[in-house]
């Protein structure tokens, strides 16, 4: 749409962060399968809300939008991170509880 909207004026950098954006969301679906996880409804929605901020970032400013492809890849590479150590964490806890119940036993 955006290409039809702007014609030749179209950035480069507009086509680029939505295609860079369809292959982040892809990547992290397989990669997410990969691993066993099936449910994606927070991610689904953060990605529609990500696409939505795009839209409007490329009608507004078309030189901003690389500076939210970016800010997008820190978010999940911040999210990926938060993660995995809450993950760890739960699972050192839920072990420390379970060795504890047994000796209590």
């Amino acid at each position: 749409q955006f290409l039809v909207a702007y014609g030749e004026e179209c950035p480069p950098a507009v086509v680029l962060c939505f295609l860079g954006l369809a292959a982040v969301m892809w990547t992290y679906y397989f990669s997410m399968r990969a691993l066993k996880r099936v449910a994606f409804e927070m991610e689904t929605i953060a990605f529609f809300l990500t696409t939505l901020g795009f839209c409007v970032c490329a009608t507004a400013s078309k030189d901003h939008l690389v500076t939210e492809f970016a800010a997008m890849l820190l978010g999940i590479g911040l999210f990926l991170l938060l993660s995995c150590v809450f993950k760890r964490v739960l699972y050192a806890r839920a072990e420390h509880h379970k060795s504890c119940y047994k000796q209590c036993s």
